[in-house]
């Protein structure tokens, strides 16, 4: 269940930092244990306020490593719902790069999620030419995953601001 975000507290909030102020409001009611996601937590969430969460977990990795770091470290675990959640708010340049990178993250043998027992999400991407490396994913990826995605996101909590506010 969704504790929603008090009204009147994002009334006087500016708007570039909804997509922060909600994502750390969401993050409690999502993990068990501090930066812990419970994903039995957030399947109980509407499915905007999870992508909100895997959104903003997906920005401060790619925007601060790019998303070579965020394939093979534990946050690519996350990959679907990042996937997922970036075709909601409508940034398919960034899943495109997602996508193109999880073939090269796969035959690397190092990613985190390469450990699980089906791989078959990951398995659907093919290699994409226009990114022949996985670090040819992050060409001009900070522009791109910084004020690009924050606004879509907020563009996106605007949209469905019933469902985040209360």
């Amino acid at each position: 269940m969704y504790n929603p975000y008090p009204h009147q507290k994002l009334e006087g909030l500016e708007r570039e930092l909804w997509f922060e102020t909600l994502a750390e409001h969401i993050r409690p009611q999502t993990e068990t244990e501090a930066y812990i996601t419970d994903l039995a937590r957030v399947a109980k969430l509407p499915r905007e306020v999870a992508a909100i969460y895997f959104l903003w977990e997906f920005y401060c990795e790619v925007g601060g490593n790019g998303i070579e770091y965020y394939l093979l470290e534990p946050q690519g675990l996350h990959t679907p719902q990042a996937h997922e959640a970036l075709r909601m708010v409508g940034a398919s340049d960034l899943a495109e790069r997602l996508e193109a990178g999880i073939p090269h993250a796969l035959v690397s043998g190092t990613a985190e999620f390469s450990a699980g027992a089906d791989l078959t999400w990951f398995r659907q991407f093919p290699l994409n030419p226009k990114y022949p490396t996985l670090q040819s994913v992050d060409r001009d990826i900070y522009a791109l995953a910084a004020n690009g995605l924050r606004d879509k996101c907020t563009d996106f909590i605007e949209r469905h601001r019933n469902i985040f506010v209360g």
